[in-house]
């Protein structure tokens, strides 16, 4: 749930402002490059540089305060590591499906008629834009998610995260049939939801459900 929103906020600005600057080739290509960088690697991947980040940090910090604990559980800032590996990677599918078809509708007729005729640039994005994005916006989210929840068993281990990833890493180590199961079928049901959200949210499917 916080992955979800930390993607739909935060993904959903970057693309806002990647394709409000797409003229500017330097601030469009720092957002670019940048979710297609994160897009491109693995959310456990993600997990262990931030746990090498932090480790670095906190070793050559001459307080003797830990930044940010590395591994373990607890609803408190144990949480800040294993929730930022799992969002980027949907932060990053969020803001790319979302500036391609924001640049999209930015370069319709419409949208060219509107500012001709003097209409504010927020009046434009609120009542014109956004509700052609917004589809996308869906889309990218479980599209994103999907993915960072392929690698949750990795990332609930590296950060030793009592969660239902590394419950099923527990049943194979112990040769729990029935562990492994309930743990396979959460994950596939956690899944094939999210794909199912990815699909519904097409701009097709919701014509056909309007």
């Amino acid at each position: 749930m916080g992955a979800a929103v930390l993607a739909l906020v935060i993904g959903t600005l970057l693309g806002v402002a990647a394709a409000l600057w797409r003229r500017r080739a330097i601030a469009g290509g720092i957002i670019v490059g940048g979710t297609t960088m994160l897009a491109a690697v693995p959310a456990f991947f993600v997990a262990y540089f931030l746990q090498i980040v932090v480790i670095t940090i906190g070793a050559s910090a001459t307080s003797r305060d830990r930044l940010l604990p590395v591994y373990g559980f607890g609803y408190d800032e144990h949480l800040v590591l294993p929730l930022l590996s799992i969002s980027l990677p949907a932060i990053a599918f969020t803001a790319q499906l979302t500036a391609t078809r924001m640049i999209d509708v930015l370069s319709s007729d419409f949208i060219t008629a509107a500012q001709a005729k003097g209409l504010r640039m927020r009046w434009i994005l609120a009542i014109h834009v956004l509700p052609h994005v917004r589809p996308a916006v869906i889309e990218a989210l479980g599209s994103g998610l999907r993915v960072s929840v392929a690698s949750l068993p990795i990332v609930e281990y590296l950060f030793q995260w009592r969660g239902i990833g590394q419950l099923a890493l527990e049943a194979v180590g112990i040769h729990d049939a029935n562990g492994f199961i309930f743990s396979a079928v959460v994950l596939a049901s956690l899944f094939a939801s999210l794909s199912a959200l990815a699909d519904l949210s097409r701009p097709r499917a919701l014509f056909r459900f309007s």
